[in-house]
């Protein structure tokens, strides 16, 4: 006669629990065992597994039986939110798996999977679309919109932990679109006394919500705004319409800056701001009445390139939109701020040299080495290899601080570029979205001035940061400021004479947007960017 005992396995242990047992027979040769237990007297929270064992030596077998109150009251409760693309594989954890045993339900109550120590099970309902890994995640194969929900991980220890998942489609394009401004990029905008603008943000989901701001309330007034989003097979498209007043207070010479921002459970996923500069309307002639330019846009690049000779040289500016909401999802080349790179603590290793020019370029490399170690050495030149890679460029003519397209040339990379530009002998602005490698491609044009024979083309490459630039602060001074080492003996008077002799330079603008003067044209650097030749 074989006597059973009943098991409740709780992460590896076992606990013996109650139950009433009977035997019968029928000719008292082979009997019949039957053991019973009470659920109602088990502290069950959600899920139990119970194991019914014989207790003999000559006969060894066991059942186990998954339990599974779907009103029960848990012990503990935990949720967190997860956010997976469209199409693309999900993943929710459920972490109380190791030796206990999970059931994953959804917020319609319906049963997916279950996994124990022995064995994992997806119910047939849910194979197509989900499995059950070996640590207890419920994988969602190619995730969809109906997927969007709430999927509950329910164990054997008595904890409970909700999944909420929200199914995104990021924008296409992925940034915010004006329709007085081309696509990347900020732009000019000229205005009369009382106008409007809209910015949009395209197909699209979970909804986001625009929101107008500046900094210039003293030139312009925002007196109405107004959102309309539309819906189509689960996608938003929302527009926003800013009408706005110039102010007594804008000048001929001044812009008021304008900034349109979409705000949201995905703001992180796109290009979430727009900026746009309102110039009244009386100085349109002097801002589109100069020779064309070229506009670059640069899909890992913002910046402004100004090409020309003999005392002019040859500028190239970079310029980086901030978010003024979220934190940049940048490239860890981009979120190294410039003065963790300032040179600070260096001796001066040509300060015995009579030859000044020699003397600058020397200095030059010495803090130049020095950013490369910090961010070239150390995140771009992986285990794996250089992760730098060119990207192509597109080059479209248009008129200075305008919209307007005339012809596009593409480029493969940035020497491409510098050939192109140093050839036509134009001024250009060049555009690119954030986050793309725009630092890392500017000072990737640094180390190949140090290391090839760009140094041939360009014998000065001078690399500054506009965000530190005073108002004031001409452009000797931030150099000597910005890039001569700790005890250089050089003065602001030798640097701007130095230059002024130079037939070509190449000059590297980081952060333009960060420049308060960037349209003020007084200021030495919007000067040199109206320059053509």
């Amino acid at each position: 006669m074989t006597q059973l005992r009943w098991l409740r396995l709780t992460g590896g242990e076992e606990e013996a629990i109650s139950s009433s047992e009977s035997v019968t027979s029928a000719s008292n040769i082979t009997f019949d065992s039957m053991s019973e237990v009470s659920l109602s007297t088990l502290e069950i929270s959600t899920v139990a597994l119970l194991e019914c064992r014989t207790e003999n030596n000559e006969v060894h077998r066991s059942n186990q039986v998954l339990v599974f109150l779907s009103d029960g009251n848990p012990l503990s409760s935990s949720s967190t939110s997860v956010y997976f693309e469209k199409n693309k594989q999900s993943k929710l954890s459920c972490k109380t798996f190791y030796e206990n045993t999970i059931v994953w339900t959804t917020d319609l109550n319906q049963t997916v999977a279950f996994g124990t120590p022995k064995g994992k099970h997806v119910f047939e309902t849910f194979k197509t679309d989900f499995h059950l890994a070996d640590d207890g995640s419920l994988i969602i194969q190619l995730t969809k919109i109906h997927h969007e929900g709430t999927y509950t991980c329910h164990s054997t220890d008595g904890k409970v932990h909700s999944t909420n998942l929200t199914v995104f489609v990021p924008p296409t394009p992925s940034y915010i679109l004006s329709e007085k401004c081309p696509p990347l990029g900020n732009c000019v905008v000229p205005s009369p006394k009382e106008s409007s603008i809209t910015c949009k943000v395209p197909d699209h989901r979970p909804q986001v919500e625009i929101e107008w701001t500046t900094q210039n309330q003293d030139m312009i007034k925002f007196t109405k705004q107004s959102s309309v989003a539309n819906t189509d097979s689960h996608l938003f498209m929302v527009t926003s319409t800013l009408h706005y007043e110039l102010t007594e207070f804008i000048s001929c010479s001044d812009v008021a800056v304008i900034s349109c921002n979409a705000k949201g459970l995905i703001k992180d996923l796109f290009h979430s701001s727009k900026t746009i500069m309102i110039k009244p309307e009386s100085c349109d002639e002097d801002i589109n009445s100069s020779p064309n330019v070229i506009l670059t846009v640069l899909l890992t690049s913002l910046a402004v390139i100004l090409i020309a000779t003999v005392a002019t040289g040859l500028y190239y500016c970079f310029k980086e939109r901030r978010n003024l909401e979220v934190e940049s999802n940048a490239s860890p080349g981009e979120e190294r701020e410039l003065e963790v790179l300032m040179p600070t603590g260096q001796e001066h290793l040509a300060a015995n040299s009579t030859d000044i020019r020699t003397q600058f370029i020397e200095d030059l490399k010495i803090t130049y080495k020095q950013w490369i170690s910090l961010t070239y050495n150390n995140i771009w030149r992986q285990n794996c290899g250089y992760i730098y890679v060119p990207n192509e460029i597109v080059v479209w003519k248009v008129k200075k601080m305008s919209t307007t397209e005339d012809g596009s040339t593409h480029l493969k990379n940035g020497t491409e570029l510098l050939s192109y530009l140093q050839k036509n002998g134009q001024n250009a602005i060049l555009e690119g979205e954030t986050g793309h490698g725009k630092t890392s491609f500017a000072i990737h044009i640094v180390k190949e001035w140090i290391e090839t024979s760009l140094k041939q083309k360009f014998p000065i490459v001078c690399f500054l940061s506009l965000k530190h630039m005073n108002d004031d602060e001409d452009i000797s001074k931030c150099i000597l400021r910005q890039l001569l080492p700790t005890g250089s003996r050089m003065t602001d008077a030798e640097v701007k004479s130095m230059l002024e002799k130079e037939e070509k330079i190449l000059i590297i603008f980081d952060d333009f947007e960060a420049y308060s003067k960037c349209s003020n044209p007084s200021s030495e650097v919007h000067s040199l960017m109206m320059k053509d030749k």
